[in-house]
């Protein structure tokens, strides 16, 4: 991200390479999962608005 200081971003990578990989790796599968989870919710919610939308429209047929 560009509005992130550099010192911040220094800070950030520091923390990272502290870590052992076993570490990184557990936090990489808990991160997708979570990515993974947000990505199945959006679909539904989109899925719902659609359908809303499209009963909407058949009302006004």
């Amino acid at each position: 991200m560009d509005d992130t200081p550099q010192y911040i971003k220094d800070k950030q990578l520091e923390i990272w390479l502290s870590k052992t990989i076993s570490q990184r790796v557990e936090q990489c599968i808990i991160d997708n999962e979570a990515l993974y989870l947000a990505s199945i919710h959006m679909q539904k919610q989109i899925a719902e608005k659609s359908k809303i939308k499209n009963k909407a429209d058949k009302n006004l047929k």
